[in-house]
């Protein structure tokens, strides 16, 4: 009787076959290359779950914030700063430093002889408040709620109240319109929104110079170029 050929001894029975060596390291390369298979699968889906409930916040925050921002900067509006850090008591998450309202703007509120200019400064300063929610709607319909802009809400309708005399009516409706167009400006913008955000992200507060190249680099590298111009670049045009 003769030997078998050692590389054609059984290993391992299939079928009621036996198998042979190389159909062994088949075998096994193909366990490996599933294994492998699944180690990737399990750290795509790892990839794919939902940040955490602190990530999630600081994302939305990072978007609210960086519309208040580009919308101020891009109305010729001076922001000091800004961040997304909570405050020292943990009950709210970032905040938008800006210049405030002119002197001679808030006597003529006072006295209610608002001139032309100074409506028009209003405006702006109405459309940058009503920003931030704009922009995180855009970003994240499902994580806005109503009292993230509580405070944004309540201040641009006190201008809109100085701009309409006190009547509330003819202040709603100012306020709608402005909303209108701030969604406009948002879309226009929305490039520089996302680089701003981005940048919040990751170094969760800007501050003067370092703001204002962030968003001048933004405006610079926007799709809409040819739509989008900064304060100093339609000051040149004039």
């Amino acid at each position: 009787m003769k030997k078998k050929n050692q590389h054609s001894v059984a290993l391992g029975r299939v079928g009621g076959r036996s198998r042979s060596t190389a159909e062994v390291a088949a075998s096994r390369e193909n366990e490996r290359l599933s294994g492998r298979k699944r180690e990737l699968q399990a750290e795509e889906v790892h990839e794919q779950r939902p940040d955490s409930a602190e990530d999630v916040t600081k994302n939305v925050t990072a978007y609210h914030e960086a519309g208040h921002v580009v919308v101020a900067i891009y109305l010729e509006l001076k922001v000091k700063g800004v961040t997304i850090e909570s405050d020292k008591y943990g009950l709210s998450y970032g905040g938008v430093e800006p210049e405030r309202l002119r002197k001679r703007v808030i006597e003529q509120i006072e006295d209610r002889t608002l001139s032309l200019r100074s409506k028009d400064h209003i405006e702006r300063y109405i459309r940058a408040a009503l920003a931030g929610s704009i922009a995180q709607h855009r970003y994240s319909p499902q994580s806005f709620e109503n009292h993230h802009a509580k405070g944004d809400d309540s201040n641009a309708f006190q201008l809109a109240l100085a701009l309409a005399s006190d009547n509330v009516r003819e202040a709603e409706a100012w306020l709608n319109l402005l909303h209108i167009q701030t969604e406009s400006l948002i879309e226009l913008c929305w490039f520089a929104v996302e680089a701003v955000a981005q940048a919040l992200l990751e170094r969760h507060t800007l501050i003067g110079d370092e703001l204002q190249k962030v968003c001048q680099s933004a405006f610079m590298n926007s799709p809409k170029r040819e739509r989008v111009e900064l304060a100093d670049e339609r000051e040149e045009r004039r």
